[in-house]
């Protein structure tokens, strides 16, 4: 069995994590400490472009069935409104729902998760919503199973077309991860040397 075999055999047994949609973390229901003596800010509605209006409402619609918004009924006092900004993809036909509710906790709490979720899988680091898997072929093949199960029993997706598999080198962050360890990207190296 080759390498690349072997990856989409581990992918192929763990579908859930790769079915392109939203998932339902099956981890502690996160509760917001909210201060009473904050006054509710409501602000205005903004206008969908019309050139995007119905690719949004189909995606409302999509949020509304997988249960990850749900509708507030009209009778219902609203006491905090953020509008969506609707935002075209570079990349594709798909729209992008912005919304600044100001929970600035919510990095934290994905985070915190995800490290308690991991931890104790050797091979891999998690930051922020990235994880990467080091190590020999075997490290990072029994490492690549075990985070697949933990995404897989914790009920956390990816997006399959932002994932990469079996390489020698990635960039990221301004840095260049390779079985010689972690170092400066030297792209980035070279534009400080430049500005200087």
């Amino acid at each position: 069995m080759t390498r690349r075999q072997k990856i989409a055999d581990m992918i192929m047994d763990n579908p859930e994590v790769f079915t392109g949609k939203i998932g339902k973390a099956k981890t502690n229901e996160v509760s917001l400490m909210i201060d009473d003596s904050v006054t509710p800010v409501v602000q205005k509605q903004r206008r969908i472009p019309v050139n995007l209006s119905e690719r949004a409402e189909i995606k409302i619609q999509d949020l509304l069935d997988q249960d990850i918004i749900e509708r507030v009924p009209d009778n219902q006092p609203r006491s905090w409104v953020s509008p969506p900004v609707i935002a075209p993809k570079p990349d594709s036909n798909n729209i992008r729902f912005c919304i600044d509710m100001r929970t600035k906790s919510a990095q934290d709490i994905l985070q915190l998760e995800m490290h308690k979720m991991l931890s104790g899988i050797p091979s891999q680091v998690n930051i922020a919503d990235d994880i990467l898997i080091g190590g020999s072929v075997e490290e990072h093949d029994a490492a690549l199973q075990k985070v697949l199960s933990a995404l897989t029993s914790n009920g956390i997706t990816v997006n399959p077309d932002k994932c990469v598999f079996d390489v020698e080198e990635v960039r990221f962050v301004g840095l260049v991860f390779n079985k010689q360890g972690i170092k400066p990207d030297p792209k980035n190296v070279k534009n400080l040397q430049d500005a200087s």
